[in-house]
């Protein structure tokens, strides 16, 4: 696996990778360090791939349990950069809301709410 940036200008990076030929804009969100807010911020790029691969692993799993796809899918993730400078450790927490059906032992099916964390 392997992804790349190149800088464009001020704070603005595009972001690459070997699957596909999409590019992924990111810029700083203040002004104040040469931000425009022109992209996604690469904390928010970070915590939304966080949400993307835990959701591939939701349905995956959905998939070969043989339970119907939700109607719904939907996740929240937060994150908490740390205080001080350089801001390199993030906190992490989701909440992931679904509805699903479950075949215990094969005679009974539940349909339940779930949060993950």
């Amino acid at each position: 696996m392997k992804a790349s940036v190149k800088w464009q200008e001020n704070m603005v990076f595009n972001g690459y990778n070997e699957v596909n030929p999409s590019v992924v804009r990111m810029d700083a969100v203040s002004a104040e360090i040469g931000g425009a807010n022109s992209g996604t911020t690469p904390k928010h790029m970070f915590l939304q791939s966080i949400a993307g691969c835990t959701g591939i692993d939701v349905i995956l799993i959905l998939k070969r349990m043989r339970s119907p796809m939700p109607d719904d899918f939907f996740m929240d993730i937060d994150g908490q950069a740390a205080d001080e400078e350089p801001h390199v450790s993030i906190m992490v927490k989701g909440i992931c809301d679904f509805e699903y059906v479950i075949n215990l032992n094969g005679s009974e099916i539940y349909r339940e709410k779930n949060s993950l964390k």
